[in-house]
């Protein structure tokens, strides 16, 4: 049996439940729990107490990929969930910024002492190619950009 849980995202409904620009889902999976994402920080705490989500329990910790909207909450979470273990792309831990149309620059990547801290951790799981979290549940790897509208260069880089 698996359940998915909407921790974050946008647009909010129930009482009590917070949004932001971001996104996490706690998965259950069997008896293996999942914590995909992390937001940007300001609402997993407050939702998953909330909803009762115990995310000391996590088995594992999946990032996307490294925007701040996915990652910010990381730095709260990794101290609770040593046990975890975390898969990721190496790109993930990358510098990302974007050039506003004013020629500011704006860094919109993991917190640095995050980065460094999944860089080091002994069970930091490298997904450059489809790999299994757990039996009946795995990540993709990369997905190559295969059509011209899928460019994410421009402002970002």
């Amino acid at each position: 049996m698996s359940r998915l849980v909407v921790l974050v995202e946008n647009t909010a409904s129930g009482r009590g439940i917070l949004a932001e620009h971001g996104l996490s889902f706690w998965i259950e999976h069997g008896a293996r729990r999942v914590l995909f994402d992390a937001g940007q920080g300001y609402a997993l705490r407050h939702n998953t107490q909330q909803l009762g989500i115990p995310l000391e329990t996590a088995d594992a910790l999946v990032l996307s990929h490294g925007h701040y909207d996915h990652t910010g909450g990381l730095g709260e979470v990794l101290d609770e969930i040593p046990a975890a273990r975390i898969f990721c792309h190496p790109f993930a831990l990358s510098s990302r910024y974007v050039r506003a149309a004013d020629g500011s620059v704006r860094e919109i990547g993991m917190p640095r002492g995050v980065a460094e801290k999944i860089r080091v951790l002994e069970n930091t799981v490298w997904t450059q190619a489809p790999t299994e979290i757990f039996p009946g549940l795995s990540v993709t790897g990369p997905i190559p950009r295969a059509n011209g509208f899928e460019d994410s260069g421009g402002a970002f880089y």
